[in-house]
């Protein structure tokens, strides 16, 4: 059994109850990248806390979030730590090429690898973090729907 690098839970978020200045993060990221009204149809919150201790091979923080939002039409992706600060991301779900869960049996960490052009930029993947339990199902399972279904309708 491989040995994790976190300990992940997710929770449902409803978008009125993220942190005032995350909120305003993600609000400003919408605006620049042209996203439109920030209504989420989908949100997830996800506290990642790592296993390893900090020391000269280790230099991580201990604690990051990961809030995953998912709009009619994109996915917007904010991590946030005391230490590296806060990072938003975004891509259309119809620039949205696969998302991958890996085989928890054969990789250190949970959540979903999305394939998609973030920011408007090149292919690149992305990784998602989500806890394995019901939240964080839940939310892949609804992101893929919505991809799923922008691929049919455009």
């Amino acid at each position: 059994m491989t040995m994790h690098l976190y300990d992940r839970s997710s929770r449902t978020l409803a978008y009125a109850n993220l942190d005032l200045v995350l909120r305003q993060a993600v609000e400003r990221h919408a605006e620049e990248r042209l996203l439109g009204a920030v209504a989420p149809v989908a949100g997830v919150d996800t506290r990642s806390v790592s296993l390893k201790r900090r020391g000269l091979f280790h230099r991580g923080e201990p604690e990051h979030r990961t809030i995953g939002l998912l709009l009619p039409h994109a996915l917007i992706v904010l991590t946030a730590g005391a230490e590296r600060g806060v990072v938003v991301k975004s891509t259309r779900l119809a620039d949205i090429a696969a998302i991958q869960r890996e085989d928890p049996r054969l990789v250190i960490d949970t959540g979903v690898s999305v394939q998609a052009r973030w920011d408007g930029g090149r292919a690149a993947s992305w990784f998602l973090a989500l806890g394995d339990d019901p939240a964080g199902r839940a939310f892949h399972e609804t992101l893929h729907g919505a991809v799923v279904a922008a691929r049919q309708s455009g």
